[in-house]
């Protein structure tokens, strides 16, 4: 299968920060950074996860729809640096395909596991239940919603120019990872009163994800972090938080997307 690169400059996570609304210092203010231990600004991970997650699904038919993903962030990517994404495609027994992809730069892993599954169709109701399993996507009363948001022309071009790996292959319809850019206005309501006393950043660890929808231009979601689902495990290194979250319509309330999000409390140093 063909090997994927992508270079993210430093431009990058300025950009993600004005698509995504997360102006987490650690990926905008190098004092910030280095005083959590990095060297510099750290790129979003959901940004490097959005060119992954491209590079993946070039490795699949293009009958192929995304329909769940696992990823855990080994370490974290670097403007300037060349991230090299391979792909290992299998067939698995109920029709749907796997592809692990191998994300490296200079050798080093960026992901560990990075698991992609895509199935061609539509899904039925047997097979969205199956995907669903362990997720509670009911409404609940200690949800937090976020702010509702679209993709025009100009939040669509500025993602595909964004997360674009090479070679970038066309694909039918919008990046499935784009219905997570409305995700961190809930988060930051979510881990807020969980933040330890001790002054620190929140780096992304691991990513979980179904989609169940795809995501179109010029129609309003929203996204809902299930506060009161929330997982906490707290160190004397810190804390470590899981959130679920759904992405719904607004208009019709139907569910496109599910997962979850855990973010690791990193100290300052």
């Amino acid at each position: 299968m063909t090997t994927s690169r992508w270079q993210p400059d430093e431009e990058t996570p300025r950009t993600y920060a004005r698509l995504s609304g997360d102006h987490n210092p650690v990926h905008l203010d190098p004092e910030v950074a280095q005083a959590a231990g990095f060297p510099g600004v750290v790129v979003h991970g959901m940004c490097v996860l959005g060119s992954v997650a491209r590079a993946a699904a070039a490795a699949a038919p293009s009958d192929r729809q995304l329909r769940k993903l696992d990823v855990r962030f080994a370490g974290p990517a670097f403007p300037g640096q060349e991230l090299v994404m391979e792909p290992s495609p299998k067939e698995l027994p109920d029709g749907s395909l796997r592809v692990m992809m191998k994300v490296t730069h200079e050798g080093q892993g960026l992901m560990a596991p990075a698991t992609f599954v895509f199935r061609a169709g539509d899904l039925d109701e047997a097979t969205t239940t199956t995907l669903l399993r362990g997720a509670e996507v009911e409404p609940r009363d200690d949800d937090v919603v976020a702010e509702e948001y679209t993709f025009d022309e100009g939040h669509v071009l500025d993602y595909l120019t964004l997360t674009a790996p090479d070679p970038c292959v066309e694909q039918v319809g919008l990046p499935a990872l784009m219905g997570t850019l409305g995700l961190t206005d809930a988060l930051w309501y979510a881990f807020a009163n969980e933040k330890p006393e001790e002054p620190g950043n929140w780096v992304h660890l691991r990513q979980s994800g179904v989609f169940l929808e795809p995501i179109r231009m010029n129609r309003a979601y929203r996204c809902r972090v299930q506060a009161g689902l929330t997982v906490v495990r707290r160190s004397p290194a810190g804390a470590m938080i899981t959130i679920p979250f759904t992405v719904q319509e607004s208009v019709s309330g139907r569910l496109a997307q599910t997962g979850t999000v855990t973010l690791l409390y990193v100290l300052e140093r």
